[in-house]
């Protein structure tokens, strides 16, 4: 299940990483109160192709800013967020899912992660 339609909380235990649910919906509604081990990180970009591609860790870590909450205006925390970021980059695979608007980028979607 989804757990949010809009933003994820995403948090270190141990060696390994999970996503959350925030209590805080997007247009969906969705936000659900539970985590979820993190296998990957897909990046969407409508394009003219339905399309997974697998993208390195220095191109994760620019496309994760833009959508991160980074508080630039304490150096401390801003430099914890930011080595956050890259180990989750260094230790989580991330691709692009590129799509068409329309239905069939759930066909892709669901062989990709059948793998």
């Amino acid at each position: 299940g989804l757990l949010s339609d809009d933003r994820v909380v995403v948090r270190k235990t141990g060696g390994s990483f999970a996503a959350y649910g925030t209590p805080w919906p997007g247009e969906a509604g969705i936000a659900e109160n539970r985590g979820a081990p993190l296998s990957g990180i897909l990046f969407l970009e409508q394009s003219e192709i339905d399309a997974v591609k697998k993208i390195g860790p220095q191109e994760a870590f620019e496309r994760l800013m833009p959508v991160t909450s980074v508080p630039w205006y304490d150096v401390g925390t801003m430099t914890k967020v930011l080595l956050f970021c890259e180990e989750l980059v260094s230790a989580v695979p991330a691709y692009e899912l590129a799509f068409r608007p329309g239905a069939g980028i759930v066909t892709v979607f669901e062989e990709f992660v059948a793998g």
